[in-house]
């Protein structure tokens, strides 16, 4: 279990979690996917998501609606916080 407070005013871009213990393992098509908390973000209209694809060490996250996935970028974080557990191979 993870929890990360956000609370910025200045980033820009993706919203990813880096800094993970190891690589993920580089196996094509092998990534890694589970649904984390996004609480207190804005325009969020479905659920997070968070990937870890291959030879990566860092998670991505997305939110998922009718049209598939899409990333959650600063414009959705103000104050907020990311949750949730996941597990990957190395």
């Amino acid at each position: 279990m993870f929890y990360v407070g956000i609370s910025e005013t200045t980033a820009s871009g993706t919203v990813s979690i880096t800094g993970l213990p190891f690589t993920a393992h580089n196996v094509a098509g092998g990534y890694s996917v589970f649904f984390l908390s996004l609480d207190g973000m804005t325009s969020i209209t479905g659920p997070g998501m968070g990937y870890i694809f291959p030879n990566t060490a860092s998670i991505i996250v997305y939110q998922g609606n009718t049209g598939g996935l899409t990333t959650v970028t600063q414009a959705n974080t103000a104050t907020s916080q990311i949750s949730g557990s996941f597990f990957y191979f190395v």
